[in-house]
């Protein structure tokens, strides 16, 4: 029943992380990387095949087209990535995670728009900020309503 649970919370805060990228990306024309950010810290709390099931939802949310993009494969490769070599950080787990979504945040940027970064320096630090504040947010909520004893499962 917990697991169920974990998972629902899971998809409610990665779709509360899509509606901040819409919601500002639409109204501010400024795209951050909640939802990046979001699967990244939650590959820190949820098991692999629970953190597989929220990052297939996060990508069949954002393009529900069939066509794949760069993007999306990083998007998807990420969190995953991060669920592996979480156990090998020597911090503790929420300063990790807010490691690895800087991380996964700097790779998509270098691999789509590096051009991004060197024009519109104020605008990738506000990317940084909002999302890595937001993967905060995701950590504690998980950590507060899921409380684990060990994050190493």
């Amino acid at each position: 029943m917990i697991i169920r649970s974990r998972i629902i919370a899971a998809v409610l805060l990665v779709s509360i992380g899509i509606f901040l990228e819409i919601w500002i990306g639409d109204i501010r024309s400024v795209w951050i990387s909640c939802v990046l950010a979001a699967l990244i810290s939650l590959s820190f709390i949820l098991s692999l095949p629970e953190i597989l099931c929220v990052t297939l939802f996060a990508l069949f949310a954002l393009n529900w087209q069939p066509a794949i993009s760069l993007e999306l494969i990083i998007l998807g490769a990420l969190p995953i990535v991060s669920f592996l070599i979480r156990k090998w950080l020597p911090l503790e787990p929420w300063i990790g995670s807010i490691l690895l979504s800087f991380t996964g945040i700097m790779v998509l940027y270098l691999a789509l728009d590096l051009d991004f970064i060197i024009r519109n320096p104020s605008l990738f630090a506000a990317d940084i900020l909002l999302s890595l504040a937001y993967s905060t947010i995701v950590f504690k909520a998980m950590i507060s309503f899921f409380p684990t004893d060990n994050l190493d499962f």
